[in-house]
């Protein structure tokens, strides 16, 4: 969390880490505060926004959940929760700013296990996954899905995918061993 009093880390067992700044000292680390996630195996998490005193955080799940928690000083609180269709295996945040309004737009990207790279609207996502946390969902997760593109080849999975706002380009890495730009606002591959 940029400018943060904390420091955010997960367990693959599905619990959120936090690490104040005075815990680390060198060598010498102090346990962390822990958190359960309910979510077995998380394999991603991004800072999505500041609501108040509040850091909203998005986790993602090898069993196809992710999640929305808010961090409030000692406190850990689910705010939404939903399943999507395919196995995240990364994410990171898209902040990338409208032309036409110029207004920025917060999206989440995704990465999976067949070489596809997802695009969501962050807003839409985190209030679809607030109502089927409540169990009344009006929408599905794929209606808050921009874009979805084959970044790399069918059988390789995304590991990682990092936002470049200088280039405003999305970089991908894959088990088949490439590093892929890709242009987000056309959903495609620029430059494998």
């Amino acid at each position: 969390v940029d400018n943060a009093d904390r420091y955010l880390s997960y367990s693959r067992r599905g619990d959120l880490l936090v690490w104040k700044p005075d815990a680390i000292e060198g060598a010498k680390v102090s346990n962390p505060r822990e958190f359960a996630t309910n979510l077995p195996f998380i394999t991603g998490m991004d800072h999505v926004k500041r609501i108040g005193r509040a850091d909203r955080m998005c986790l993602s799940s090898a069993d196809k959940q992710v999640s929305f928690v808010d961090l409030i000083r000692d406190t850990c609180k689910i705010t939404g929760h939903v399943k999507v269709d395919f196995s995240p295996l990364c994410m990171c945040t898209v902040a990338q700013m409208d032309e036409s309004t110029g207004e920025i737009d917060l999206m989440i990207t995704f990465g999976d296990d067949g070489g596809n790279v997802h695009l969501y609207d962050m807003e839409k996502l985190n209030c679809i996954a607030e109502e089927h946390l409540k169990g009344a969902p009006s929408s599905l997760p794929k209606d808050a899905c921009l874009k979805t593109w084959a970044a790399h080849g069918r059988h390789s999975w995304v590991t990682k995918v990092a936002w470049v706002d200088d280039m405003r380009v999305l970089v991908s890495g894959g088990s088949d061993g490439q590093l892929v730009l890709s242009d987000v606002t056309k959903g495609e591959v620029r430059l494998d």
